[in-house]
């Protein structure tokens, strides 16, 4: 099962999302620079920002990475059409890359 915390930060939005694609993370959503989400298919981890609260998940597995992306983008197709459109394109390739099952 993933494992998910919460962390709080006064640094700009856009830093820290800069700072994660640096790291290998991949763009799942953005509507602003205080609200986006990442992923990184390779150590099994999400980061989600939303001013300034970040939620970092760690999966266990590429299931339960999987698992969580599904989640978020169930959300996402709920609540949020402009963030949906471009995380389902992220996920769709996503899968055509085998990241995600």
């Amino acid at each position: 099962m993933a494992r998910t915390r919460r962390e709080f930060t006064f640094e700009d939005g856009d830093k820290v999302w800069a700072w994660t694609l640096k790291k290998g993370f991949r763009t799942l959503y953005i509507t602003a620079p205080y609200y986006w989400g990442v992923a990184d298919p390779e150590h099994l981890k999400i980061v989600q920002f939303t001013e300034g609260d970040v939620d970092i998940t760690v999966a266990e597995d590429k299931k339960d990475f999987s698992n969580e992306i599904k989640k978020i983008q169930d959300w996402m197709n709920e609540n949020n059409s402009d963030a949906a459109i471009e995380m389902n394109d992220t996920v769709a390739k996503m899968k055509k890359l085998k990241e995600v099952i």
